[in-house]
This record gives C-alpha cells, sequence and structure tokens, in this order.
C-alpha cells in the first residue's frame, strides 16, 4: 500500500499501534493549516480490535486525549 501511495506525493508512515498512528497523523496535521486526520481503514484490524466500532472509539479517544496536549496552560 505504502509503495502504491508514496508516488502520488501521499505522506507514508508505518506504525506498528494503533494509536501510534493517530498520534503521528494528528501532530503531522497541526504542522500544517489545512490538514486533518481521517480514519479511512483499508484493511480490518481483528489483531488489535473485536469489531470497527471497536476501532472508531479508540480513535476518537486517542484524538481527544491529544486535544490540549499540545496547548501552553
Amino acid at each position: 500500500l505504502a509503495a502504491r501511495l508514496s508516488p502520488q506525493h501521499a505522506s507514508v508512515e508505518i506504525h506498528r499501534q494503533f494509536a501510534d498512528a493517530v498520534v503521528a497523523a494528528t501532530r503531522a496535521a497541526l504542522a500544517q493549516s489545512s490538514a486533518a486526520v481521517l480514519l479511512s481503514p483499508g484493511f480490518a484490524s481483528f489483531d488489535q480490535f473485536l469489531s470497527y466500532a471497536e476501532r472508531g472509539k479508540s480513535f476518537i479517544s486517542t484524538v481527544l486525549s491529544l486535544k490540549d496536549a499540545d496547548r501552553p496552560n
């Protein structure tokens, strides 16, 4: 998948853990003023989650945990 996306000028990073990928994508999005993070899995993740709903909840909770992480107090 990475080999197919790279020629399209897509940024590709490989992460073993779902939360690590979400954190990396969020930081990359924050570095660009017009970027967004979209959860659009291309494959099933049965090894990490019991269902698509669980995966979605994990995405939401990870993003929300980052919401104020980089903001000064």
